[in-house]
């Protein structure tokens, strides 16, 4: 087993952005020998670890919605958006104040999607995936997969690790590529400040309440959805649900729209 160490966050903000920022990052990078042989070994790694610095919620937001920020996309390049490979295969992240009262395992996840396992200060952890290759339900399976073996018994039980070296990774960055580094770091923070994230916990009932009453607990949300907005808004929003077709061949999505003329009804009764 061998693995690298990338020392210095400020060539990974270029993972953050848009793609033509990534496009621009394989074309300059690899110019020089070291580059080229870093990257490759990023992006032939089966997973990346990245260890998280503490964050403190802004004012007015709870450590929960904090935790979401953080999950979706590392709240900026000068906190842990820099920490971030967006377009690695799996991402492993911990905070550094929380490395031992938290383990995050994936087992055989060979999927080609962005997927981030997020551990943090407290305890939380999460995930945050690039949807291009994959759809949502075989990485909801994962999780479901890995929360289970948290609450199994043998959780606790030690494994011993392998044997492999680390070594740090290097790269030669002329001044042009990190002036356009700096640039997509200013890029990044402008896309996190723009995204309001609140994390609200409905606890009135759960999905075993519409299964009591001989109802589906996704039929009781979606039109939960509508009746909450025209509630707010007097008008039957645009509703899109994904259909999967994994089960066909080279089947992917197909969209389920839930509006319609009861529906309409019903939220305006």
């Amino acid at each position: 087993m061998h693995s690298g160490l990338l020392h210095d966050n400020l060539l990974i903000r270029i993972h953050c952005l848009h793609y033509h920022l990534y496009r621009d990052h394989h074309i300059y990078f690899p110019a020089h020998p070291k580059n080229s042989s870093s990257l490759r070994c990023v992006e032939d790694a089966l997973f990346v670890l990245c260890i998280d610095q503490e964050s403190e919620p802004e004012k007015g937001y709870t450590e929960d919605d904090e935790h979401a920020r953080q999950v979706l996309h590392g709240g900026g390049a000068k906190v842990n958006s820099s920490n971030r490979w967006f377009d690695k295969t799996l991402q492993v992240l911990f905070s550094v104040f929380n490395l031992i009262s938290v383990n995050v395992c994936a087992y055989e996840f060979m999927m080609t999607s962005a997927l981030q396992l997020i551990a943090g200060k407290n305890g939380y952890c999460g995930l945050c995936y690039e949807h291009t290759p994959a759809e949502g339900p075989p990485v909801a399976a994962l999780m479901d997969f890995i929360c289970d073996k948290f609450d199994s018994k043998s959780f606790l039980k030690d494994a011993e690790l392998g044997k492999g070296t680390v070594e740090e990774l290097e790269f030669e960055l002329n001044d042009a590529q990190k002036a356009q580094i700096e640039r997509s770091g200013k890029k990044m923070d402008k896309v996190a400040e723009d995204l309001d994230v609140v994390a609200h916990t409905f606890k009135h009932y759960g999905k075993n309440f519409p299964k009591s009453v001989k109802m589906s607990p996704d039929s009781w949300i979606q039109i939960a959805f509508q009746l909450a907005f025209y509630r707010i808004h007097s008008a039957v929003p645009p509703t899109y649900e994904t259909a999967t077709l994994r089960k066909f061949t080279e089947g992917r999505t197909e969209n389920a729209r839930s509006p319609n003329v009861f529906a309409e009804i019903f939220v305006k009764k």
